[in-house]
C-alpha cells in the first residue's frame, strides 16, 4: 500500500466507510483516536456556527456524524471543513426537514468568517476601488436583523428578500450594509477595475458607502 492509499484508507475510516483492517486500526487504539477525530469535527461545527443553536436545537454529535459522512474531510484545516455546512442544511431544507433560514444563517456566518480572516490587502494606489474583502449574500430572510435580535435573546423569523455586502474595513472592523438599487449600481463596475475618480464624490449612497469601507477612494 502505497501513502496515498494509507491516507485515503484512513479517511474512509474515520467516516465509517471502511472498518480499518486494512490500516490495522480495527482495534481499542484506532477506535480511540477515531473518536478523538470525531470531537474535533464536531467542534468545529460548534464553533463555526454560534448562533444556528438559537434558532434550532441541533445535537451537534448527531449533525457532525450525518454531515461528515455525506460531506467527506478533504482539508486538514478543521475550519474548511465547515464551509460546505450550508450545502448540507440547504439539502435539508429541500427535504423539508429543517427551515430554509438555517441554510442563510449559516451562508451568513461562513462568509463572516472568510471576510474577518481574508488576507486580501487593501489597494494604495489612486482612485476608486471595491474593498477587496467584500462579500455580496443575496437573501430572502433578513438574517442580519434576525442575528442582531437574538443577541438579545429574541427570536424573530424576519422573511424580506436583501442583498447584504459583508466587508472589513481598514481598521479591521467587519461592516454590514444592505445594498439598495443605488448602491449596487456605484458597486458593479468596480467588480471589473478601479475608477480614477468618483462620478459623483457628492452622492451619498456614495459617502455612505466610503465611509462604511465597502468603497476605498485612494486620493
Amino acid at each position: 500500500m502505497n501513502l496515498n492509499q494509507y491516507l485515503n484508507s484512513w479517511e474512509n475510516y474515520l467516516v465509517g466507510h471502511d472498518n480499518g483492517e486494512s490500516i490495522s486500526a480495527n482495534n481499542a487504539r484506532g477506535l480511540i483516536y477515531k473518536e478523538m477525530v470525531w470531537g474535533h469535527y464536531e467542534g468545529t461545527l460548534e464553533k463555526m456556527f454560534p448562533r444556528l443553536l438559537k434558532f434550532q436545537n441541533f445535537d451537534w454529535a448527531d449533525v457532525a456524524r450525518e454531515y461528515f459522512t455525506l460531506y467527506p474531510p478533504t482539508s486538514y484545516d478543521l475550519n474548511q471543513l465547515s464551509f460546505q455546512f450550508p450545502d448540507f442544511l440547504l439539502l435539508k431544507a429541500n427535504l423539508e426537514v429543517l427551515p430554509y433560514y438555517l441554510y442563510e444563517i449559516a451562508l451568513y456566518e461562513i462568509a463572516e468568517f472568510q471576510v474577518y480572516t481574508s488576507h486580501e490587502k487593501s489597494p494604495d494606489g489612486i482612485g476608486v476601488y471595491l474593498n477587496p474583502t467584500c462579500q455580496f449574500l443575496d437573501l430572502k430572510y433578513d438574517v442580519a436583523k434576525m442575528i442582531q435580535t437574538s443577541e438579545k435573546s429574541e427570536i424573530e423569523i424576519i422573511k424580506k428578500p436583501n442583498l447584504l455586502c459583508i466587508a472589513r474595513n481598514h481598521d479591521g472592523l467587519l461592516k454590514f450594509i444592505e445594498l439598495n438599487a443605488q448602491a449596487l449600481e456605484l458597486l458593479l463596475p468596480l467588480e471589473d477595475a478601479p475608477l480614477v475618480d468618483p462620478i459623483d464624490p457628492n452622492d451619498e449612497t456614495f459617502k455612505k458607502l466610503v465611509a462604511e469601507g465597502i468603497i476605498i477612494w485612494n486620493k
